[in-house]
């Protein structure tokens, strides 16, 4: 404390000593301002003018009294401050604009953090959790308080009153905070909260997994818990199809060992699903496809993101634009679904480490100045509406696939997939329509049993050998323009084979 703020302070508190004041409604604007009357009196003073005026003179009152405190810096402002968080009779949301003064002069002040900690639990649900969010984030920046900060905000992420999308934007909004180290323990200790909260929607749950796995330090019983909780999504049969290529999909790309073969295994399962060669969880992995992938954000990378006044675009003017070209309400629903997941996905992909989000900011770059935009910006739409939904390795094929044809680059699917692909998808729509359902049932529980039980297979593969041959016809008018006879037929046999096992050979 300086001689100046000391000398301040004696002044303040010595100007009317000895002299009495009596405190009433007419005088309770100045004795709130007033530093020379007892603490007492002004806390009293505080009180009654809550009582006679409404909120918006009571914020005017604290804001005067914060404003003079960042100016002058004196121990009795600060102290009052404090003292009207402790012990007033003004609401909690009140006290946090006191709290918030002395936090705001001195960031390192121990007071403000007390004056948080006393505050924080008070704030009611008639304040928005906005603000109650950026209230907390005072209280995470100080180590003496850090479990309490932690509960308060685990507490907060799992409120099932709250929209789930929304609770989980407040985890990821952490990272843009200063001190990013610090905060990265609350984004860790969170997703494990939010992680293990069952009422929480599973898409969400699968990415807090995916971002404790990708970001976060975890110790090897932390890291077996995670990814038990993403394979119990990936196997539970009951999960919608993209829910579990998704938990799928995480654990391919960021788990080892025992963990990853079985999620290799559920991917070729899934594969039997009848999908589009982009958005089919089995293909989507496919050596060819991941390494199109790869080379396409290479290629994105060539081009530096584009400016608007000297800054770069992001993800909000990105979603501007796209939202003006849309017509249709049903399909902003979709494309809005899509985009927002793009924005929470934590993903890492290539060896530039690029996230969805800013894969689509380099393909939105790149369709600006090409002289085809127009067309990609329709691709662009149908991708996003199409990919509503898929796993993260289906948002970045279609991502790509958005400038696939277009000028410098292609998206390079095998003629073996395209086939492996065809041939899954047709054989499952004669099964999609069927109208003996109880024979539809039996042939997909056969399916996914082992293949050398074969007695206990037979309706499967009397349906297999009853369609093969006319489904092969079909595709061999449409293929041979492209390929060789032996090709075909080579092609055609990997397919059956991938149909029949679920093993993609």
């Amino acid at each position: 404390m300086s001689r100046q703020t000391e000398l301040s302070d004696q002044i303040l508190a010595d100007t009317k000593e000895g002299e009495t004041f009596t405190l009433n409604d007419d005088n309770l604007d100045k004795a709130i301002v007033d530093l020379s009357l007892p603490l007492e009196t002004r806390i009293e003073a505080v009180n009654r003018y809550c009582q006679l005026f409404g909120k918006d003179e009571v914020i005017e009152f604290l804001n005067k009294l914060g404003m003079m405190y960042e100016l002058s810096g004196t121990r009795l402002l600060r102290q009052y401050l404090f003292t009207i968080c402790e012990k007033s009779k003004l609401n909690a949301f009140l006290k946090s604009i006191a709290a918030k003064s002395i936090h705001g002069h001195d960031e390192e002040d121990a007071l403000a953090y007390k004056a948080v900690d006393i505050i924080y639990p008070n704030l009611g649900p008639e304040v928005g959790t906005p603000y109650k969010i950026e209230f907390l984030k005072i209280l995470m920046k100080n180590d003496e308080y850090k479990e309490k900060a932690r509960n308060h905000f685990c507490n907060t992420i799992n409120d099932q009153e709250i929209n789930c999308d929304y609770r989980y934007k407040a985890i990821l909004g952490l990272e843009y905070e200063e001190k990013k180290k610090k905060m990265l323990w609350f984004i860790r200790e969170s997703c494990l909260e939010f992680l293990k909260c069952s009422k929480n929607k599973t898409m969400y749950r699968i990415l807090s997994g995916q971002y404790l796995l990708q970001h976060c330090e975890l110790d090897k019983d932390t890291t077996a818990k995670v990814e038990e909780v993403l394979l119990n999504f990936a196997r539970d049969t009951n999960n919608d199809y993209n829910l579990r290529a998704d938990a799928t999909d995480v654990l391919l790309q960021l788990s080892t060992g025992e963990t990853k073969a079985e999620a290799q295994r559920i991917i070729m399962e899934l594969g039997k699903t009848n999908r589009t060669i982009y958005e089919n969880a089995q293909n989507v992995h496919s050596v060819a496809i991941e390494k199109s992938v790869e080379e396409a954000v290479e290629f994105l990378h060539s081009f530096s993101i584009m400016k608007i006044r000297g800054k770069e675009i992001d993800m909000p003017y990105v979603e501007k634009e796209i939202m003006k070209l849309i017509t249709n309400k049903e399909k902003e629903d979709k494309i809005r679904v899509a985009i927002n997941r793009i924005y929470m996905d934590r993903a890492i992909y290539s060896r530039y480490n690029c996230s969805l989000a800013n894969v689509l900011l380099r393909v939105w770059t790149y369709i600006a100045s090409h002289k085809d935009k127009d067309e990609m910006k329709k691709r662009m739409l149908e991708e996003l509406e199409e990919m509503s939904g898929t796993c993260s390795s289906g948002f970045i094929t279609r991502l790509i696939n958005t400038i696939s044809g277009f000028g410098d680059f292609s998206m390079r699917i095998s003629w073996r997939d395209q086939i492996i692909a065809n041939l899954t998808g047709r054989l499952n729509a004669r099964i999609r329509n069927m109208d003996n359902l109880t024979l539809m049932e039996k042939i997909l529980e056969q399916m996914t049993l082992e293949t050398d039980k074969y007695a206990e297979r037979k309706h499967f593969l009397k349906f297999l050998r009853k369609n093969i041959l006319p489904i092969r016809e079909e595709m061999y008018e449409e293929f041979k323009e492209h390929i060789t006879n032996t090709e075909f037929d080579l092609y055609f046999r990997a397919a059956i084979s991938v149909y029949e096992t679920g093993k993609f050979v």
